[in-house]
């Protein structure tokens, strides 16, 4: 990153605190069958039951399979919720998030299909829109001239970011992958705004945590106040020469 982005309050964080503090108590309780009293928080109940198919069904079937699991797969699960959800992973060697793999088969894929959903199709009902606004609203406050003073993608400084007052936003990077680690699609702690071609074209599903031999290593924290165009120096090593005929970029050649 070039430079940081600055945390606001907005209520869109409440969904994921929410879905955090459902699976916590799926947790404590290990229920046979699904209770509304004891794993859902009053604010949230009006909304999961308004979205029966894509919120309430799937849930009330992990919590039946997570009774199943056996004791050691339970706790395996329960540290991938709190491990992939702190924010000191970034600056701590050694600690390690945990992913869709390492879960028992019986809960994994319907875990991936639970948060991908959550991702994919918020939001859910007009009554979450209502309560906690959309993801434009969330980008536009991010990058509006009074708390962003960038207009280009932090991630590559090259190209422009779509204006806060315009119709369209740009993509949102889950840094810690969805599609590889759980319980991390929807917290906007670890979602940021990136280029469509830091995005889909240079990241994709990369690594930002682990080299190609598995081993941490440290990364930036977009939120962190720190990191400053005055205190960055880069050094690009390039495997092969320039093509200035083609034109075609190295970001996948740099070292």
């Amino acid at each position: 990153m070039l430079t940081s982005f600055k945390e606001i309050d907005h209520p869109i964080y409440l969904f994921h605190e929410h879905i955090y503090y459902i699976f916590k108590n799926i947790f404590h309780y290990d229920l046979e069958e699904y209770d509304e009293e004891k794993l859902v928080h009053p604010d949230f109940r009006t909304i999961i039951n308004a979205s029966k198919v894509r919120l309430l069904n799937p849930l009330k079937e992990i919590v039946q399979i997570y009774h199943k699991l056996p004791y050691g797969e339970k706790i395996t699960v329960q540290e991938a919720l709190v491990q992939n959800n702190c924010i000191s992973v970034f600056d701590s060697l050694s600690h390690n998030l945990i992913t869709y793999e390492q879960l028992h088969s019986s809960i994994s894929s319907k875990l991936k299909k639970y948060f991908e959903d959550l991702w994919d199709d918020y939001p859910q009902t007009v009554i979450m829109q209502n309560e906690w606004n959309t993801v434009k609203h969330h980008y536009d406050l991010l990058t509006d001239e009074t708390n962003c003073e960038f207009i280009i993608c932090p991630f590559c400084g090259i190209y422009p970011f779509n204006p806060p007052e315009g119709k369209y936003r740009e993509e949102y990077d889950h840094i810690i992958a969805k599609a590889t680690y759980p319980f991390v699609s929807i917290n906007f702690k670890l979602l940021f705004p990136c280029c469509q071609y830091c995005n889909k074209q240079e990241k994709r599903s990369k690594e930002l945590l682990y080299n190609a031999s598995s081993a941490r290593r440290l990364s930036f924290y977009p939120y962190d106040s720190n990191i400053t165009l005055d205190r960055l120096s880069i050094n690009v090593s390039l495997n092969e020469a320039y093509n200035n005929q083609s034109l075609e970029t190295l970001l996948k050649s740099i070292d």
